[in-house]
């Protein structure tokens, strides 16, 4: 069965990061620049709407970069990582419409996820793992962020000087992280694992 591309000959010039809930697509993207809107910003944020005109609409738009958009389990809200005061932070803004603005973390923040319940918002604050309580409502509101825990650092920097991402499990039990397994950067070629689902398999299966 073959899927559809809502996106093309839509999103120009575009660095894409799609988070899909059952209705909605969020991403951030490079505004065609070129072309007859005369825009001027880099990164917005859009959403599109599957069940709609498939046409996408801007979110977060402005100056610098709005990135990692990411729809709150009960759709009403997006967090999303914003240079808007100079550093990269995360905010919060309802959802569709894009109303209100809460700012998440403190003193930096990138790459937001959400819990499953929409109870929590994790971020990622240089090499430490942030957690923030979230109370989702007509007024959200918000916890102070506190530390998880401490990666590793990585080595080296990732473009543009982001923090390497992570993720959360399902059951909120569990994190993903990217850690270097050597303290000096071997860039002299490509590994390839093989069968790497194992590798999480449970013991004695």
């Amino acid at each position: 069965m073959g899927g559809k591309d809502y996106t093309a000959g839509r999103i120009d010039n575009s660095i894409s990061a799609v988070f899909i809930n059952s209705r909605f697509y969020c991403f951030f993207q490079i505004p065609p620049l070129y072309s007859d809107t005369g825009k001027t910003t880099y990164w917005d944020v859009w959403s599109l709407d599957t069940q709609g005109d498939g046409k996408p609409v801007p979110l977060v738009e402005g100056p610098g970069v709005q990135l990692w958009p990411r729809l709150s389990p009960d759709n009403r809200y997006f967090a999303y990582v914003s240079d808007e005061g100079g550093d990269l932070e995360v905010f919060l803004k309802r959802f569709p419409g894009a109303g209100g603005k809460w700012q998440v973390s403190v003193g930096g923040g990138a790459w937001p996820r959400w819990n499953r319940r929409g109870t929590r918002l994790y971020y990622i604050h240089e090499d430490t793992l942030m957690e923030v309580d979230v109370t989702l409502g007509p007024e959200p509101r918000l916890g102070t962020p506190r530390p998880l825990f401490t990666r590793k650092p990585l080595g080296w920097t990732l473009i543009f000087g982001w923090p390497p991402g992570f993720d959360v499990s399902p059951q909120d039990d569990r994190f993903v992280i990217v850690q270097s397994l050597n303290q000096k950067q071997d860039l002299s070629g490509i590994v390839v694992v093989e069968n790497w689902s194992r590798e999480f398999a449970a013991p004695g299966r």
